[in-house]
């Protein structure tokens, strides 16, 4: 299944911390899914970056957390519900301003 266009209520939810995202690809344009590595793989390439550049946020374990992981991304694991803690993810964080907080302070911004 490819994901559809970018929904209201998804543009709504990244918009408090839309400043520090730097690209934002739907599976339309990649033409997969994220459950598909090559999802991320054009990422990187769209951005010119090496896998370790990058982090991948995502309330997701396997999709946004084990998959982007095995390919190098750095991953935090977007925790809402703020269940048992995994030890596969970089960091778990519990909403996205804490997620950009722990982005700036691991790793910071250019």
């Amino acid at each position: 299944m490819i994901a559809r266009r970018r929904s209201f209520q998804f543009d709504e939810a990244i918009q408090s911390v839309k400043q520090y995202i730097d690209f934002v690809m739907m599976g339309y344009e990649a033409k997969c899914d994220k459950s598909n590595p090559k999802m991320y793989l054009r990422v990187l390439e769209a951005l010119g970056v090496d896998p370790q550049e990058a982090i991948m946020i995502g309330d997701d374990l396997e999709l946004d957390v084990l998959l982007p992981k095995r390919l190098g991304i750095n991953t935090l694991m977007l925790n809402r519900n703020r269940d048992t803690k995994r030890q596969s993810v970089d960091a778990f964080v519990y909403d996205l301003d804490e997620a950009m907080e722990t982005v700036i302070r691991r790793y910071g911004r250019s």
